[in-house]
Order: structure tokens, then C-alpha cells, then sequence
């Protein structure tokens, strides 16, 4: 391994956990609202295959979550129609609140107060918001192209900006308008087409590279006292206010962590694998950052450079941290796999296979 850098992948970090699995109990529960859900049995920890049955680090043979582990509700997104439940960590029970949308993907707002979904096939390009957590489903505006250049972003006022490669489109409560119109670069990835979401703006890198202003008005939202790298390829705010931007200058992506008053607060260093980024989540106080791209999910810790890939060879579909930038929460199609930060190594397993989540504070 290299400097300060663990990758906590495969087996290795599995194998110790094998032996004090035995059953788990399906741990998911209220959703905060009024809203009449249906409540289901708890489930056993590998879906009816036995332990010893399993491979040796199959995330499968990680010890059950049990309750009490983690604060607050887990959103997880199930099934082929991507179907909601939720998940209250303090009890064992499963909730399917009629009022929420289905979503096969999902995105948070910086201060985890909306919600940004893309529905299940055949309508995977009509994009909703709703209010954080069991909000009913409003148009946002705008399509969503999985092939779209860049992250998308929503804001904590419900605005989604999206790229298309050549205009930035911003959208909320059903109209879209184009903020942003550009001829695009013939070499690669255009940094003009990255949004990125600070509090209830959406805003993109200045000219000047020493500021984040406004996509729409140009209205200069947070100064920054170190210029932003060449390449930019993301940008993303905790829910207290970080942000981190993300550049490729160096080939492969890298961060760099400025704080509320402008000034680097976690200096510039590697997030990831792949160029095309697709996602990116910043954890409360930089405590973490996990970045998709066209190679898959990274998670790295931003206080001792530990990453975790494909836990057990694990196929990731998407990734949450614990409000308190304490935890993640890992979907994958095996179940949920859990790790604490800033150490990374997958704990405990939740056997509910998902496409999406999402973590919010208790109610």
C-alpha cells in the first residue's frame, strides 16, 4: 500500500467478521410522517442460503445490523420498480409509505431537505423532486439522459440543473429553462457544464476560478481564496456547508475541501478512479466524499486517505452517509453493507438488496 492509503476490497477485510455471523434481522422502520405504511417481517441474513455456504468474503457473512447500531432513517429503494422503504436504525421494522415516488436513482440536496428521482423504465427520463423524507412527487422540469455530461445537481429549494453537453438546464416545480449555452470542447470534458448545489443555490466555478456564483444570475454565492484547479469535473456541499471541488488536472480525479469562510480546509487529494463522474456526496465536515463514475463507486476518507471499492467484489449501486458523517451505507445487490469512518471496513449487512439510498437524521 501506498503512503497513508488502504483500499479495503475482496476478502481481507471480511474474513474476521465470518465467523460471529449467524441470522440478521431485517432492520428497517417509520417513515417521520403521517403517512400509513405497511410493516413487514424481519428477514434472515443471506435469503435463506446458510453461512457456511457462502464464499469466503461474500459481504453476505458480515455480522447482522442489528438495532441501535446507527442513528437515524435510512431511504432504501427496492425490487425492479424501485419501490421505497424506510428505515428507522432505532427499531427492526419495515415501512412502504404509499405517498413517496419509486426511484431507481436518487440525489440529495446539500441540507438533506430534497429529493431529485429518476422513476423506473419506461419513464426514466421524467425527473421528480419531492421534500425530504415522504414528500409526494413534483415534475422538476427537466429530462434526466444517463448519458448527460456531469453530475446533476438538486438544491435545497428544489432547483435541478442538469448538462447535456452543450446547455445547462435549470428546473423546478415543472419548468425547465436553459441558463447556460455553450459551443463544447472537440477534447474531452467541458468544465462548463459543472453545477453544483450550496444551500438553496445552484451555482458553478467563476471566471475568475476564485468564486462560486449563481448559474443563473451570476450572483457570487462564496468567495474562495485558493483558485479552483484546471478540469473540474464536480462540485459538492456537506450538509454544514463544505464544499469540495473535484479536477482531473492530474489525470484521475482529486479534491480539494473549502470551508464557509473560503479557505482550504482539506487540502487537494485523490477520490477516485474513473473521469466521468456521476455522482458525488460530500459527508458532514469533510469527514468523507464518495464519488461514481464510469468505473464505479470510490469512497474515501478524508482524514486518512483509506478508500473502500466493491466491498467482497460486491456490485455498488449507490452509497449514503450517516448524518453525522459517523457511517456509510453501501446498496449493492447482495444487501446493504455498512462501514464506520474514518476507518472504512465493512461491519454489519442488512439483507435488503437496493438501487438507491439515502440517510436522514431521526424525526
Amino acid at each position: 500500500m501506498k503512503g497513508s492509503t488502504a483500499i479495503a476490497v475482496g476478502a481481507a477485510v471480511l474474513v474476521a467478521a465470518a465467523a460471529v455471523v449467524s441470522g440478521v434481522k431485517s432492520a428497517v422502520g417509520g417513515s417521520g410522517s403521517d403517512d400509513a405504511g405497511t410493516t413487514t417481517a424481519t428477514a434472515t441474513a443471506t435469503g435463506g442460503t446458510t453461512t457456511a455456504a457462502l464464499p469466503v468474503g461474500d459481504v453476505r457473512r458480515l455480522p447482522p445490523l442489528s438495532a441501535g447500531e446507527y442513528e437515524g432513517r435510512l431511504v432504501l429503494y427496492t425490487g425492479a420498480d424501485c419501490r421505497p422503504l424506510i428505515v428507522d436504525l432505532a427499531h427492526i421494522q419495515t415501512t412502504a409509505p404509499s405517498a413517496m415516488s419509486p426511484a431507481c436513482i436518487v440525489w440529495v440536496s446539500p441540507g438533506l431537505e430534497m429529493l431529485a428521482a429518476s422513476v423506473p423504465p419506461p419513464n426514466e427520463h421524467e425527473l421528480m423532486t419531492a421534500t425530504a423524507v415522504t414528500g409526494p412527487p413534483v415534475p422538476s422540469g427537466v429530462d434526466y439522459d444517463p448519458g448527460n455530461t456531469g453530475a446533476l445537481t438538486v438544491s435545497d429549494s428544489g432547483a435541478v440543473a442538469t448538462c447535456d453537453g452543450s446547455q445547462v438546464v435549470v428546473g423546478r416545480n415543472g419548468r425547465g429553462r436553459v441558463v447556460r449555452s455553450f459551443t463544447p470542447l472537440d477534447n474531452g470534458f467541458d468544465e462548463r457544464c459543472v453545477t453544483g448545489a450550496l444551500g438553496r443555490s445552484v451555482v458553478r466555478l467563476g471566471d475568475d476560478r476564485k468564486s462560486l456564483v449563481d448559474v443563473a444570475t451570476g450572483r457570487v454565492v462564496r468567495r474562495l481564496a485558493t483558485p479552483a484547479r484546471p478540469s473540474i469535473v464536480a462540485i459538492a456541499a456537506s450538509s454544514d456547508g463544505l464544499v469540495l471541488i473535484a479536477d482531473t488536472e492530474d489525470g484521475t480525479p482529486q479534491g480539494t475541501v473549502y470551508g464557509t469562510n473560503g479557505k482550504v480546509a482539506i487540502p487537494r487529494q485523490p477520490i477516485g478512479r474513473g473521469v466521468t463522474v456521476r455522482k458525488v456526496v460530500l459527508a458532514k465536515g469533510g469527514a468523507a466524499v464518495a464519488l461514481q463514475s464510469s468505473r464505479g463507486w470510490d469512497i474515501t476518507s478524508l482524514t486518512n486517505g483509506h478508500a473502500l471499492v466493491s466491498p467482497g467484489g460486491a456490485r455498488v449501486t449507490d452509497v449514503a452517509f450517516s448524518p453525522d458523517a459517523t457511517a456509510v451505507a453501501e446498496t449493492t445487490d447482495a444487501g446493504v453493507v455498512f462501514a464506520d469512518l474514518p476507518e472504512l471496513t465493512p461491519r454489519l449487512f442488512l439483507d435488503t438488496p437496493a438501487k438507491a439510498v439515502a440517510w436522514f437524521s431521526p424525526r
